[in-house]
């Protein structure tokens, strides 16, 4: 198999059927994956093992809790072996650790002004340092041509 169009022909015919509502948006976010993967050529041999779990799961009948399991491991798999990633992905990714780092700093700020009126203020304060960092990584990534189209 050189390319993807038989998992993208496999998951749309999933896709069609109406038993299978409860997991549209897991089946189409998992085309637009292999939609990506296609259009960039990379050869499907270095997914064999979620291909398979895939093909598993789309035999028997749908479960979301094993679709959401496996867009997460493909997901995880393009960003530590292939270095791509989503759109937004670091922007989401930053702005968690900014919101972790934000909670921390509230009561810091509300014990040095000695006003427990400030322990909030960390949180929004966090939440933007983090998104301004995770929207440069995003945009370093974008001009290094390392963003899917997911």
């Amino acid at each position: 198999m050189n390319s993807f169009e038989l998992v993208i022909d496999d998951l749309t015919a999933k896709l069609n059927r109406p038993e299978n509502r409860k997991c549209t948006k897991i089946l189409e976010d998992l085309i637009k994956i292999f939609k990506a993967l296609d259009n960039r050529e990379i050869p499907p041999s270095g997914f064999s093992e979620i291909l398979q779990r895939l093909n598993i799961a789309l035999s028997t009948s749908l479960q979301l809790r094993t679709l959401k399991k496996i867009k997460n491991d493909l997901i995880h798999l393009l960003e530590q072996d292939f270095q791509l990633v989503g759109k937004g992905h670091y922007q989401s990714k930053w702005m968690a650790f900014g919101i972790m780092f934000g909670i921390t700093l509230g009561p810091i700020f509300s014990a040095a002004l000695n006003n427990y009126a400030f322990v909030g203020i960390g949180l929004p304060i966090g939440m933007a340092v983090g998104i301004a960092l995770g929207a440069e990584k995003d945009k370093k990534a974008k001009e290094e041509g390392r963003v899917l189209d997911f």
